[in-house]
């Protein structure tokens, strides 16, 4: 299953158990304009061939998200500090590490490594969760070696790859005016709950 195999070693003193996992189903329109978006990356003679391929990847919001995800796709968050910064002022916040939140969404690789943003802390023993798995289509990628906090959109790219090569900072035209990037197609949301590992072993096979 694609979400064990995804689990790296952000919480090493803990397992993660699947207690439950639903099919999601975005509107036709949503999974329409997935395909389309797809089909123009596949043609794309500029791309890589892992920038062209679909993978999945991971999402986790608060749980009264969920279910606007589900039938609107992943949309940027409504930062009012970064759509309307005051002229001279840049108030210290979280504008997104390698890409502007404003502009664009954030999934990653590896789904423990979004289960912080179920509670904005550490995941402890006995957690439970839901974590969104997505489909997605990363376009020409360009590579981040250093942190640059709320960096815009780079222009001849489509996606950002964290310095870690654990996240991806994902925009389109659409995330540009606050709508839903169609690169990335709701899949699977996956119930979870975190299990201390057992005699120090730091994954049970």
């Amino acid at each position: 299953m694609h979400f064990m195999r995804s689990i790296t070693n952000t919480n090493p003193e803990l397992v993660f158990e699947v207690t439950a996992m639903r099919r999601m189903s975005p509107p036709a329109g949503l999974r329409r304009g997935f395909e389309e978006a797809a089909a123009r990356m596949e043609a794309r003679a500029d791309l890589a061939p892992p920038e062209k391929m679909r993978r999945m990847v991971f999402h986790t919001a608060p749980a009264d998200a969920l279910a606007r995800i589900e039938q609107e796709g992943m949309r940027p968050c409504m930062c009012s500090v970064c759509l309307k910064p005051t002229s001279g002022v840049w108030p210290e916040h979280d504008a997104g590490f390698f890409g502007n939140h404003a502009l664009g969404v954030y999934v990653s690789r590896h789904a423990d490594y979004t289960f912080y943003y179920q509670r904005q802390r550490k995941v402890q023993p006995g957690d439970t969760g839901t974590v969104l798995m997505l489909e997605l289509v990363t376009g020409k990628t360009k590579y981040f070696c250093v942190k640059r906090m709320g960096a815009p959109p780079t222009k001849g790219y489509d996606c950002h790859e964290s310095p870690t090569h654990l996240e991806f900072f994902v925009w389109d035209q659409d995330t540009l005016q606050q709508r839903a990037c169609l690169r990335l197609l709701p899949r699977w949301a996956v119930e979870w709950k975190a299990v201390k590992s057992r005699f120090g072993v730091l994954h049970d096979a």
